[in-house]
Parts: structure tokens; C-alpha cells; sequence
């Protein structure tokens, strides 16, 4: 029995009363509490407010109904049973009388009864800010979700999730109301002034950064957030994105990527490093389902809350790159509507992380080498070489700045900074999983970079490839604007060093496209410091400027929803952007019910391998055949299918044809029916086909013939 199911019986069983059946049955009534309740709260803020109090109720009631609306949404999208349909003749009904079976099967996930008490407790906790309605609310929020588990109308994981997601949602509605309408700051409670009697607006102080709290009062991290609106709602927009990037992820059915799979089938193999990419994201998943279970939003769930913590970093080094609070919030917008970000931001690769740790770092050489804030240097180290278990690239950003250090000779006062070499220190240190890993296993990592870095040969026919392809994801309309904004170098030391930085990392990667081939996502951090200087000059753009922006980031918002839903434009299934990501779970499940002998599977591509192994109904050891015309891959450096002598195992691939190679290493094999992958519209994505192969003879692959 699950510790969710326990917790829900020991509350439903062990804790019964006669007084906690009134009391929660009394509670979890909409038309006999929570209708009284806001009635009530009605009353005392008109008392409290007059007309201004009216409005704030009525915001309430819009923010109750949203997310009334978005947990429903997320009922009907996890579709995940309530106990009493589930288990409910292990349930004591309250009162007394016979266990019944309730008739809501799959609307258990998240309870909308935690979601809309908790998120109208903090609603009201941040735009009333009195003592005695908060912990009020607080109170009766908790005995509502209590009540739900009570009354065996949800298991406890329910009422968490709803009480998280209320807690967010009503944070960024507060957030909301007092940055955008000035009737809710007017309701805010003023606080006298230091020295007379009279009066003032309550003005935020910037805590220094390590005060402590005193006399054992709120900690400084918590005062500093309170001081600071705009963390506030940073804070209430990363978790509300949260649970918008889960919405989108299970409307779109996207599944998971190849990249996805692959990293997932890591994290079953924990390790220092592996064979293109740092641990950090293997053991990041591997956390992750640890807590929550096997799924696809727990795989993700990393890098969803990895997004909303770059666009906190963003806001940081827009702002101080001298266009302030203004220039923060255009930069978390950019960063919010450029497709190229946002759909990396939906799932879980090393890239959402690359972004994270390398504005840190930019922002950190800022405030290193034109801020005069030694520090820094420290959390320079710290962003690199925590990048670097993630995806070696960031070195570019530490090359660039240690090249730009060195070429100045102005800037070589640096050199003697401790601080800076406690940074390099500290960025070998915590890299240093990775270099140990890759010094046992005759560094097949670094083999791997020096493959995708080293020159092949010139070609301007890829290289205007790779420009189009860039000027797409950044969003057309955009990126030319920007283009006109920031050709010219910019004033003030701070924004000529990170146009630089950018400039030189773009030029890299327009080298390296003119030479070989690079991936769409290769250059996106390098966009990341121009992203925020084209954020500072925004404000001062004219009328026709700003229309062109605006139209620009509805076209992004546009590409976006045509690569989540390309069937509201009908463009054939195997063409449409994302199809990669459709239609597997269902139909490696069909495959293995033709195929329940088997004991293993062996692929001839580690994409398809990936998919097996995810989306297979029970846990098998998954092989890849031999190639010379194959580069080396994880695989190659976990045991081989020698250990699965005499056993029968399943090939799967979707080439029409049987190896020779495959069929030698088999005393027999036989085709399976063919399965079609089809979209939601009846179309066929792709096809699976299996052979049921017996008894397996180890033959010696051909050995990889690149890194």
C-alpha cells in the first residue's frame, strides 16, 4: 500500500470524531461555508475600504473562478482517480452508514477545493496584509484541504498539488492587482514615518544583502523579498508558468523527445558523467521521480522550474545593465515570447539549464568586471562549473571574458584579485565529476565536443541555412528590430561588454555553421545578453517601432501555438513541427503486447532505443546493434547484449528490413504485425516493426566508426 493511500486512511480512519465529521463536512459545503465565507470578507472590506474594498472583492471572485477553471482543466488533463471511486470500500463514511462508491472517477488531480482556498488566503494575504485575516485564512485553507482527505474525497497528494498550484496562482493575481491597478496598492496599509506623527506611503528598504534577521524576526531572505515587488511577482509568474508549461505540454500530447528518453534511461544508471553530457540533468530526473513517481510531467518538472529561474536572471541583468525596472520586465517578456526559448523551456534537456547557468555567469561578469563587485567572481566560478554538468559549451562564455581580461590591459588590475582565482578554484571543483568521469573512460566526452567543434568543410549554402533558421526561432519581426537597435556598439562600459561577449560567441557559431554542421539550439545563449541590451533600449523606441515590436511578439506567440498545435492549420502529421515528440507511448505499448516473451530489446538507432526503453510497460535492458557508419553513443559504454545469451529478445526498428547482422546473431526470427503511430486525427505518424527473435548468440559488433 502506497504512503499516499496510508496517509488518506489513517486521517479518514484513525482520526474519527463525531465533532471533526460536523466540522468537515461543514467545510467542504460551497452553498453552507464557502458562500457565507466570502459574504462575509464582502462585508468587511466594503466596511473596511468602502468602493475600493468592493473591487478587491470582486478581483477575489475572478481570481476564485480562474483557477476554479484551471484546476478543472488539470482534472480533466491527468484524469487521475478520487479515493472514494478508487478505494472507497476501504473509506469510513462520516456519520456512519455503509461505504458507497462516489461518481467521479478521474477528477481527483488537483483538489479545487485546496487550489481555491489557498490561492484566495494568499490573494488577500498580500493585498490586505493584515495580521489577523492572514492567519484566519490560513486556518481555514488548511482545514478545507484537511477536510477533502477527511471525507476520503481525496488522497493527500491531491490536496497538495491543488494547495501548490492555489498558492501560485493567487500570488501572481495579487502580483498582479498591485502592479497594474492602483486602487489595490491604495488598500495597502500605510506605515508611520520615523520621527512624527503624521503619516506616509510605505516605502520598500533594500535590506543588505546578508542582514540578519533581528530578535529572531522574519529571515533576511524573506524581508528582502517582501521589500522587493518585483521578486514578489517573479516569484508568483515562475510557478504560475509552471503549471501553464504542464497544461501546454499535456494539450499539445507532447511526449518525450529522443533527448528526453535518453537522459531519462541515464538517471536509471547514476553516474559521474556520461558520454556527451555532464550528470546534472540524469540526476535531476533521477530526483525528481524519486519524489513524485514515473512519468512524463515528473521528468520534466526540472526543467519547467529551471525555466521560470532563468527569466528571474534575465529581469537581473536587464536591469542592471542601466535600463531598470522598465528594461527588466520588457527582458522577461522577450524571454517569455521567443519561440526558440520558449519551446526549449517545455522540455527536459540540458539547453533550459545551459540558459540558466549562463546568464547567471554573464551577469556575474558584469558585475565582476564593470560593477567592482569582487564577489562575483566567485559566482562566475559557481555558474560555469555547475554549467559544465550540464553541457560543456558554456566554456565559451569563461574563454570570452578570460580573452577580453587578457586583451585589455586596463582590465588587468582583475589578475590580481583573489577573488578571481577562488572562482577558477571553485568552477574546477564542482566541474570536477566531469573531468574525473572522462579521465577513467579515455575522455569520449571531450572526443565528442572536439567532433562538433573542429572544422569539416566550407559551405555558405549552410551557412544561410543556419542564419534562417535562427532568424525563425528568434521570431522574424523581432530579431530585425533588434538588428536596427543593436548594430552599433553600445554606451556604457557594462553594455559594451556584454555586447562583445555576445558578439563573439555569434561569430563562433557563424564560423562553426559555415563549416560544419550546427543544431538549431547551439547558439541560443549567445542570444541571451543581446536579448537583454535590446530590452534596455525598448522604452525609448518610437510609436511605429513599438507597433512593429508588438506585432512581432504576437507573430512569436503565433509560432509557438503552431508548433504545439499544428492541427488547427491541418499540415500533415509526419510534416508537422514537434512530430517527433507524438505518438509513442501508445504504440511501443502495443508493440510490447505482441512481444510479451521477450526479455530484452536490441535497436539499430539510440533515438529508437531511447523511446523503448521509456515507454515500455515494464523495466528491459535495452541494446543497440553494431556499425561502423555509427557514431559511439552511452550505450557503447554500458554492458552489451552479450549477457542475454540463449534469451529471446525483441528487435525493433522502423527500416522495412531485417539486418543480416541481427538475424545471425538469432537461432530464429519472426516478424511481428506492423504497428502504426496515428495522431489524433487519424493520420499515420510513423511505423514500428518488431521481430520476435529466439535464443541469442553473441556475435561481435562492428565497432563505431566516429565520436
Amino acid at each position: 500500500m502506497g504512503v499516499d493511500r496510508q496517509i488518506l486512511l489513517w486521517i479518514n480512519q484513525d482520526w474519527a470524531q463525531p465533532w471533526l465529521d460536523t466540522l468537515f463536512a461543514w467545510v467542504s459545503e460551497r452553498g453552507a461555508f464557502s458562500i457565507p465565507l466570502l459574504l462575509a470578507i464582502l462585508a468587511g472590506l466594503a466596511a473596511w475600504r468602502g468602493r475600493d474594498g468592493v473591487k478587491l472583492w470582486g478581483l477575489l471572485i475572478l481570481a476564485v473562478l480562474l483557477g476554479d477553471g484551471i484546476g478543472n482543466l488539470l482534472k480533466h488533463l491527468i484524469e487521475q482517480p478520487r479515493p472514494c471511486f478508487e478505494v472507497w470500500e476501504l473509506l469510513r463514511p462520516p456519520g456512519g452508514g455503509a461505504p458507497r462508491q462516489c461518481n467521479a472517477p478521474v477528477t481527483g488531480m488537483p483538489s479545487n477545493h485546496a487550489l481555491n482556498f489557498f490561492a484566495a488566503a494568499v490573494f488577500l494575504a498580500l493585498t490586505v496584509r493584515a495580521r489577523w485575516l492572514t492567519v484566519a485564512m490560513a486556518v481555514i485553507a488548511v482545514l478545507v484541504a484537511v477536510s477533502r482527505v477527511y471525507l476520503g474525497k481525496h488522497y493527500p497528494s491531491q490536496v497538495l498539488a491543488g494547495a501548490g498550484i492555489g498558492l501560485a496562482w493567487g500570488a501572481l493575481a495579487a502580483g498582479l492587482a498591485l502592479r497594474f491597478l492602483p486602487f489595490a496598492r491604495r488598500l495597502r496599509p500605510q506605515a508611520p514615518p520615523a520621527g512624527n506623527g503624521t503619516a506616509t506611503r510605505f516605502e520598500p528598504v533594500d535590506l543588505p544583502p546578508m542582514a540578519a534577521p533581528a530578535g529572531g524576526g522574519t529571515p533576511a531572505w524573506a524581508a528582502r523579498l517582501a521589500a522587493r515587488p518585483d521578486w514578489q511577482l517573479l516569484l508568483g509568474l515562475g510557478l504560475a508558468l509552471v503549471a501553464l508549461r504542464a497544461l501546454l505540454a499535456a494539450a499539445a500530447g507532447l511526449e518525450m523527445h529522443f533527448d528526453e528518453a535518453q537522459y531519462w534511461e541515464w538517471s536509471r544508471h547514476l553516474d559521474w558523467s556520461y558520454y556527451s553530457k555532464g550528470p546534472l540533468v540524469a540526476w535531476l530526473i533521477f530526483a525528481s521521480e524519486s519524489l513524485f513517481g514515473h512519468g512524463e510531467w515528473q521528468t520534466r518538472l526540472p526543467a519547467w522550474i529551471a525555466a521560470s529561474g532563468w527569466l528571474a536572471l534575465l529581469f537581473a541583468l536587464a536591469r542592471d545593465l542601466g535600463g531598470g525596472r522598465a528594461a527588466g520586465w520588457w527582458a522577461v517578456l522577450l524571454g517569455l515570447t521567443t519561440p526558440l526559448y520558449f519551446t526549449l523551456g517545455l522540455v527536459m534537456t540540458t539547453d533550459v539549464f545551459l540558459f540558466l547557468f549562463w546568464t547567471w555567469g554573464l551577469w556575474a561578469a558584469v558585475r565582476a568586471l564593470e560593477g567592482g563587485r569582487s564577489r562575483a567572481w566567485l559566482e562566475l566560478g559557481a555558474a560555469v562549473g555547475l554549467g559544465a554538468l550540464t553541457k560543456l559549451s558554456i566554456g565559451l562564455l569563461p574563454a570570452i571574458v578570460g580573452l577580453l581580461v587578457l586583451l585589455s590591459p586596463a582590465r588587468w588590475r582583475h589578475l590580481r584579485d583573489p577573488r578571481l582565482w577562488d572562482g577558477l578554484a571553485l568552477m574546477v571543483v564542482l566541474m570536477s565529476p566531469v573531468l574525473v568521469w572522462n579521465a577513467a573512460n579515455d575522455w569520449v566526452m571531450l572526443r565528442h565536443e572536439l567532433g562538433h567543434v573542429g572544422p569539416d568543410t566550407w559551405s555558405l549554402g549552410r551557412l544561410g541555412e543556419f542564419v534562417g533558421g535562427q532568424w525563425l526561432a528568434l521570431s522574424p519581426l523581432v530579431a530585425a528590430l533588434a538588428v536596427t537597435v543593436l548594430w552599433r556598439r553600445p554606451a556604457g562600459a557594462a553594455r559594451r561588454l556584454v555586447w562583445i561577449v555576445s558578439l563573439a560567441g555569434l561569430a563562433f557559431f557563424l564560423f562553426k555553421a559555415a563549416t560544419g554542421k550546427v543544431q538549431l539550439n547551439w547558439a541560443a545563449p549567445v542570444y541571451i545578453g543581446f536579448l537583454a541590451l535590446f530590452a534596455g533600449a525598448i522604452p525609448g523606441l518610437g510609436r511605429g517601432a513599438r507597433r512593429v515590436l508588438a506585432g512581432g511578439m504576437a507573430l512569436s506567440v503565433a509560432i509557438v501555438g503552431l508548433a504545439l498545435f499544428p492541427m488547427v492549420l491541418g499540415l500533415p502529421a509526419d510534416r508537422a513541427p514537434l512530430h517527433r515528440l507524438r505518438e509513442w507511448s501508445d504504440p511501443v505499448a502495443r508493440l510490447a503486447a505482441q512481444a510479451p516473451a521477450a526479455r530484452f530489446a536490441l535497436v539499430d538507432d539510440y533515438k529508437m532505443g531511447a523511446w523503448i526503453a521509456y515507454y515500455w510497460p515494464r523495466e528491459i535492458p535495452v541494446y543497440q546493434t553494431g556499425d561502423r557508419d555509427r557514431r559511439y553513443n552511452q550505450r557503447d559504454l554500458w554492458p552489451g547484449p552479450q549477457r542475454e545469451a540463449g534469451r529471446t529478445g525483441l528487435y525493433v526498428s522502423d527500416d522495412p528490413e531485417l539486418p543480416a547482422v541481427v538475424e545471425a546473431a538469432f537461432a530464429r526470427c519472426s516478424a511481428l504485425p506492423v504497428v502504426p503511430a496515428v495522431d489524433a486525427d487519424g493520420r499515420v505518424i510513423r511505423l514500428l516493426r518488431g521481430y520476435l527473435c529466439e535464443d541469442f548468440r553473441p556475435v561481435d559488433w562492428p565497432e563505431p566508426g566516429k565520436y
